[in-house]
């Protein structure tokens, strides 16, 4: 007996994810964590931990998920949804 499975059905637009050094500045903050201090605890250096809070890098992966275990909370709650949706275009292509 053979079955069949439907396509799994997705929305048009899932909004993406990105990380956020406003988000961690206000979860640093709010856990009364210097910034030298979740530095040395998560095994950076302040300028590292400066730089993305301001925006100027993004940490990987990994570093964000030790940073986020040093401030205990999750990884998700580093993260902010993106507004870049996607611009619908008119019949000739051009953004509506």
């Amino acid at each position: 007996m053979t079955t069949t499975s439907s396509p799994l059905a997705l929305p048009a637009f899932v909004p993406a994810r990105v990380f956020s050094g406003a988000r961690l500045h206000e979860l640093r903050t709010a856990a009364g964590a210097r910034l030298e201090l979740l530095a040395f605890v998560s095994g950076l250096t302040s300028s590292a931990i400066r730089s993305y809070e301001t925006g100027r890098s993004v940490p990987s992966l990994n570093t964000a998920a030790a940073i986020a275990q040093v401030l205990d909370c999750t990884l998700d709650d580093l993260l902010v949804a993106t507004t870049d949706e996607p611009q619908e275009q008119d019949e000739a292509g051009t953004e509506a």
